[in-house]
């Protein structure tokens, strides 16, 4: 499946509109190319394709909300970008459950395209966003 059929998917999985659809899923890739070191990135988005082409066309609004610089103090780097998403794809004003369908939409693109290496390589980097991956 490619990154515009799980985008449908998503958004049909999750009763959402497909800009929605493709905007939490720009900003989630968009978290995960900012959280994993240059290599891995480059490793693990040379196996999406598209995603790097969406997560920079969804680039992270929020990382100097209060919410991202108290994340970014206590957590360094990495909680502010984490931060940052999470108050992006809050204010798309999604559902835990239409989180978790957009998770598991983009965990099932991941490992069809890259394999189950690229969805642990993502998990390990980003802890906090594997609750979203199914």
């Amino acid at each position: 499946m490619n990154l515009q059929q799980t985008i449908d998917q998503v958004a049909t999985n999750a009763g959402i509109d497909p800009s929605t659809a493709e905007h939490a899923v720009g900003t989630i890739l968009s978290v995960i190319s900012q959280e994993l070191d240059p290599k891995t990135s480059a490793s693990v988005f040379s196996r999406l394709p598209d995603a790097a082409r969406l997560a920079q066309a969804h680039p992270l609004q929020n990382q100097n909300s209060i919410f991202g610089t108290i994340a970014g103090t206590v957590l360094g780097n990495r909680g502010s970008v984490l931060a940052a998403g999470l108050v992006e794809l809050q204010g798309l004003g999604l559902t835990e459950a239409q989180l978790q369908n957009i998770g598991s939409g983009l965990r099932k693109y991941a490992e069809d395209n890259g394999g189950a290496t690229v969805v642990r390589e993502i998990a390990s980097a980003v802890p906090g966003l594997s609750a979203y991956l199914g």
